[in-house]
């Protein structure tokens, strides 16, 4: 009787652990926060693990900075985009990267795999499928125009498979 009793609890004990959750994933991957952005190369490995373990969406930016470009498209893109409420709003279900040109050796090959050729270049990668550019400017006459924030988050949604 003891026998069946203790093989009984030991059968349900297993089979609870079975069934449980799996163990959270260690560092970043368990815990990402939402307003973090992962930086550079290693950053994107790191964020490439979050959404292998979370199915959330990349958010992949590459930027570039002169020494007094306060009005350059990078900053313009900040300002007038990822600074707006519903795009930080829509952005805290994604995990964000940003490349900060130069990059290095490493770097520079993940740029490429992107097709980086001018910055601000933007991109949404959905957790199944491929990563899909996105368009923060139109173009008049050689003018840039940021799009409004409203098309920006529909575009995120559309190429993210979001929503």
């Amino acid at each position: 009787m003891k026998t069946r009793f203790l093989g009984a609890v030991l059968f349900l004990s297993l089979c609870a652990v079975l069934n449980a959750a799996p163990p959270a994933a260690s560092g970043d991957a368990a815990n990402y926060s939402d307003k973090k952005w992962y930086q550079n190369g290693k950053g994107y490995a790191e964020a490439l693990e979050i959404q292998k373990n979370t199915g959330a969406p990349l958010f992949v930016y590459f930027a570039r900075y002169g020494e007094s470009d306060e009005k350059g498209l990078c900053h313009w893109f900040e300002k007038r985009l990822l600074q707006v409420p519903t795009v930080e709003k829509e952005l805290r279900s994604y995990v964000k990267v940003k490349f900060m040109f130069p990059l290095n050796k490493d770097d520079m090959a993940i740029a490429e795999q992107f097709y980086v050729k001018k910055t601000p270049a933007v991109y949404a990668v959905p957790a199944e499928g491929q990563r899909q550019r996105l368009t923060p400017f139109t173009w008049t006459n050689k003018s840039p125009k940021p799009v409004l924030p409203d098309e920006f988050v529909s575009e995120l949604r559309e190429k993210s498979g979001s929503r």
